[in-house]
């Protein structure tokens, strides 16, 4: 988060200040006077980024927006709404790690995400410019089959605790064996990858009690089964959700949702050329490295990640006749990927961000949100 007030733009021709008043004294008058004007037309806010963390912020601000207090979110990028690695996320919503742990803050984090996807359903609905048979979320369980030795390990673990498996508000997971995961996913083809034995001295009690299991041909846990999750369309999902922020605009009266398809190379310049505004929420992912202020004080590790959307060419055959005589009806679904955090925790620190900068005041954040500030220039 980037709070920003600069002084108005200067001419190209310099002029001395009158006898008296210093130039800083006039800089600072201008200044006020174009707050002034900004407070009469409400609270103004510059979200660069159109992703998962953008519009949910975005939304949190327009959510407090009352006709005596508008409040008006630029949000500015270039791609628009989706076109950076949130429209390439798989869209897995649920609150656990791939080892089935429960995430930090998990459960708070899934609540407030399935409140924004319920916001953005109920726009979805109710606006026309959205295609109403574009589906975008899907209410099935998510299926994580073991491809190492070492996540069968991880995996005793959850079905150690299944007296109290772990939870995550509506969602919960659970372990299944080979026979159970083949089951409800009818074909899948489970061929752990071996990974070498540790030295007995470092063997630990669950190394020793995986192996024991193996060694016994008794059946371990082959999958995990998240029930309560979601599967999301991220760019039809960031649509809907905008809409959803424009409805709270209009609702609210005064207040506005624009998206701008512009690059934001500077804060600074951003400000000039837009401002002046209340602050500045940046929330660009790997792009932030680009903005000068901010790109080298924000610790980041790029990694590339792999998305495949597959389809039947127009000319090939139907396969459902064949599929009918050799693959047994499933009463569901399952979705098999590894988890996501980002979009879990995108309402959560969307709701906090929003909240801070509402009431202009930085420690209503985590402190775990704020651990980039310490990292040395």
């Amino acid at each position: 988060m980037i709070r920003s007030t600069l002084p108005p733009r200067r001419s190209g021709r310099s002029r001395q200040a009158p006898p008296g008043q210093s130039s800083h004294v006039a800089a600072i008058a201008c200044s006020s006077q174009a707050r002034a004007v900004q407070a009469a037309s409400g609270r103004r806010y510059a979200v660069v980024g159109g992703g998962f963390a953008g519009v949910a912020v975005a939304w949190h601000l327009l959510a407090q927006a009352t006709a005596t207090a508008p409040v008006q979110v630029q949000l500015f990028d270039l791609a628009g709404l989706g076109g950076g690695g949130s429209g390439a996320a798989g869209g897995l919503l649920h609150p656990f790690s791939p080892s089935g742990k429960l995430l930090w803050r998990g459960e708070e984090a899934m609540a407030d995400a399935l409140q924004l996807v319920q916001a953005a359903e109920h726009a979805a609905r109710a606006d026309e410019g959205l295609d109403p048979s574009a589906q975008f979320v899907w209410r099935q369980p998510i299926m994580r089959p073991a491809a190492t030795a070492k996540q069968v390990k991880q995996f005793l673990k959850v079905q150690k605790a299944k007296a109290a498996p772990p939870a995550g508000g509506p969602a919960h997971v659970s372990c299944l064996t080979a026979r159970e995961a083949l089951h409800l996913l009818p074909g899948l083809s489970q061929q752990p990858v071996p990974q070498p034995a540790a030295p007995l001295a470092r063997q630990g009690r669950g190394d020793m009690k995986a192996a024991a299991t193996a060694a016994a041909g008794q059946p371990g846990p082959a999958a995990l089964l998240i029930k309560g999750g979601l599967v999301l369309h991220p760019v039809r999902y960031l649509r809907a959700l905008w809409s959803a922020c424009q409805h709270q605009a209009a609702t609210a009266g005064g207040s506005s949702a624009t998206l701008v398809h512009e690059r934001v190379t500077s804060l600074a310049l951003l400000e000039q050329q837009q401002g002046p505004f209340d602050a500045v929420i940046v929330a660009a992912g790997a792009a932030v490295a680009t903005i000068p202020e901010i790109g080298d004080r924000v610790p980041l590790e790029l990694c590339q990640g792999y998305t495949l959307d597959l389809a039947w060419p127009d000319p090939a055959p139907s396969v459902q006749p064949g599929m009918a005589d050799t693959v047994p009806s499933a009463s569901s679904s399952h979705y098999q990927a590894s988890g996501s955090r980002g979009l879990v925790y995108h309402a959560w620190a969307g709701r906090l961000v929003a909240q801070a900068v509402l009431a202009d005041d930085e420690s209503m954040l985590p402190p775990e949100l704020l651990r980039w500030k310490q990292q040395p220039r």
